[in-house]
């Protein structure tokens, strides 16, 4: 029911985008929510430490979020992964990054996500192009710059070299070229760290983060998302490797697109064994696979039911987050 109102007219997904968006974050314009702790040592922490709660920063963190979910769409339009029109992967991110009342605020782990996008969308973008060695740069680039707001997106070099394989690009110059962006991030950094009189100490939150490999357990987990991530665990176990066993994708194009995805998702599942310290980053940038493993599933399902039991099932356990605290 709520899907096939949501697919009946484009008008109509926007409305309920909206309505998601302004009942999901309701809670945050009221009482606006400090911003939360930082994950790791990065460059930025101290800019958004110097943030204030309140309803315009909260404004903010909606607007990127949505921002981000047009990307998405963007790319699943753009690259015959979904409908053109077909706003699901936007609705699904929606749901996903309102998953806990506390970070319905700016926050590193958001804004890497950002960059993130744009660096799943270059790569998808480059599939089938030919001589687009500034594409591929430009791609490193994305990696050093999303680096500076957490260092484990240095894991997505790994899903770059990755795609080369997928993609069957072989030649020496595109496996340089995707040190470049990196590297010229590191210098405008390093020039910055001159400038300020840091360079002893700047590169050191990159340093300290892979020394501790592999990191220590949390010591324990947020009761309030127990009943979200056994959802988001769920929907790991059943879309992911679906895709990966079940892609009867007929244009090899697309199959190849979405493979990157795939891998995307396994990068992320590796990087949490890796840092299982860093698990709330890593969960927050899985969401970027998961809308679109889970829209193509909910597209492809048959029976309406199931489809809003799935959408069902995530509000459910967002409502939970919400109110855990009044019950106990």
């Amino acid at each position: 029911m709520i899907i096939r109102i949501f697919r009946s007219t484009y008008q109509s997904q926007i409305i309920i985008i909206l309505l998601f968006a302004a009942v999901l974050w309701l809670t945050a314009f009221i009482n606006p929510p400090e911003l939360p702790a930082a994950l790791t040592v990065t460059p930025f922490q101290d800019a958004f430490a110097g943030l204030q709660a309140g309803w315009l920063v909260t404004l903010l963190a909606l607007a990127l979020v949505l921002i981000q979910g047009g990307l998405l769409t963007l790319i699943t339009g753009n690259y015959r992964i979904l409908g053109l029109t077909n706003l699901l992967p936007m609705l699904i991110y929606l749901v996903f990054m309102s998953f806990s009342k506390n970070y319905l605020t700016l926050n590193p782990a958001m804004v890497s996500n950002l960059f993130v996008i744009l660096f799943i969308r270059q790569l998808i973008a480059n599939q089938g192009q030919r001589e687009v060695l500034i594409e591929w740069f430009n791609v490193s680039l994305l990696i050093g710059v999303a680096a500076l707001f957490h260092p484990a997106n240095l894991l997505l070099l790994l899903l770059l070299w990755t795609t080369f394989v997928i993609y069957r690009i072989y030649k020496l110059r595109e496996w340089i070229i995707s040190f470049m962006g990196i590297l010229l991030v590191g210098l405008f950094y390093a020039f910055y760290l001159f400038w300020t009189e840091k360079l002893d100490s700047g590169f050191l939150y990159i340093t300290d983060f892979y020394s501790g490999i592999p990191g220590a357990l949390p010591k324990s987990l947020p009761p309030d998302l127990y009943a979200f991530m056994g959802v988001l665990a769920f929907l790991t176990l059943i879309t992911v490797p679906r895709m990966i066993f079940k892609l009867d994708e007929n244009i090899i194009r697309t199959r190849k697109r979405l493979n990157v995805v795939i891998f995307h998702a396994l990068l992320i599942v590796a990087g949490v064994l890796l840092f299982p310290d860093q698990w709330m980053f890593f969960m927050i940038q899985l969401f970027i696979p998961l809308s679109f493993t889970v829209s193509r599933l909910i597209t492809n399902i048959r029976k309406e039911k199931i489809k809003d039991w799935i959408l069902m099932l995530l509000l459910i356990s967002i409502v939970y987050e919400r109110i855990i605290d009044y019950l106990m």
